[in-house]
């Protein structure tokens, strides 16, 4: 029976791909107030509206890979939006017709352009698809929302980010969430390394641009613990390079300013990581930052026992 089905498919899906017309009749039941004329116009428009979905379920079935989309879904969905796959409908001629008063019998000629049915079809899935998929995240996004009433234990915590870490940092709602666990995990001490890790992807991917509210939440956050292993220091300082000039001192300045280090070993460090690069011409883009632009100003939150040290170091090659 499979077989017989998928050969019906194929069959089905062929003859529209090669662009075959397709004959189709219908009767209309006419009601109290039709007239010849409305009988008519009823009768055609339910012949087409028979054809473009029985196409659309078509080539939606033929894209089982594609779409989770079921036929009666297709249906309702290829009804829904009945005008727009009707621009793929490119000729219709009435063959024959018959009408008694009650009934209106017609038999329809029509030709369908393959190509626009099936990029219509593609769109819609599309549209579907993030339908549900935002219905699907809205529930995450309520789900942590409430888990950030109770963080009480590290089991809550993780259940909390285990979900967080599902929403990309990506369209408005999402930010809202992220900023809010952002801002509790700050305002509250929390740690966790799933989250912890989910933001240094997430910052590897981002392209700057200034004020980027994800960068600011991410800095936000790892500000507050300072202890990073060389390959979060990696992508830290890789974001840094990809930004402007100007951007990237700000954001060295403001988050990861060494009088916040938690000892004066990774404050020397953290700036020494930072001046290296500058000396090497690898951060900012497309103007990199200079060694006379940020020696003294990053050497100044040094312990002065340090400070002179990096300047001593560095003040040659920031002339």
């Amino acid at each position: 029976m499979r077989t017989v089905q998928t050969a019906l498919l194929f069959l089905m899906t062929a003859s529209w791909l090669m662009g075959e017309s397709y004959i189709r009749e219908y009767s209309y039941n006419a009601g109290e107030n039709d007239s010849k004329a409305s009988a008519r116009k009823a009768a055609l428009d339910a012949v087409k509206t028979e054809l473009i979905q029985e196409i659309g379920v078509t080539v939606i079935s033929s894209m089982e890979k594609e779409t989770s989309i079921q036929n009666d879904e297709a249906k309702t969905m290829i009804k829904s939006n009945l005008a727009t796959f009707s621009v793929a409908m490119t000729k219709t001629e009435i063959l024959d017709e018959k009408w008694d008063g009650e009934k209106f019998w017609i038999k329809v000629k029509m030709e369908v352009d393959a190509d626009t049915m099936k990029n219509e079809v593609k769109k819609s899935i599309e549209v579907e698809s993030a339908k549900r998929a935002d219905a699907s995240l809205g529930a995450v996004r309520e789900a942590v929302y409430f888990g950030l009433m109770n963080l009480r234990t590290p089991e809550r915590v993780r259940a909390v980010t285990g979900k967080a870490v599902t929403l990309p940092m990506a369209g408005d709602e999402n930010l809202k969430v992220h900023q809010t666990v952002v801002e509790f995990f700050v305002r509250y001490g929390v740690h966790d390394d799933l989250y912890r890790e989910f933001l240094i992807k997430t910052l590897a991917k981002i392209t700057p641009e200034w004020n980027d509210p994800r960068a600011y939440m991410i800095f936000t956050y790892l500000a507050e613990d300072r202890m990073y292993n060389e390959a979060e220091l990696k992508t830290i300082f890789d974001f840094f390079s990809r930004n402007p000039e100007y951007t990237a001192r700000k954001y060295y300045r403001d988050f990861f300013a060494p009088a916040k280090a938690v000892s004066d070993d990774a404050a020397l460090k953290l700036v020494e990581r930072y001046l290296d690069l500058i000396q090497s011409g690898k951060i900012g883009r497309p103007i990199p930052v200079t060694l006379k632009q940020e020696l003294k100003t990053v050497a100044g939150n040094l312990p002065e026992v340090l400070r002179d040290a990096v300047i001593a170091k560095y003040e040659g090659g920031a002339q």
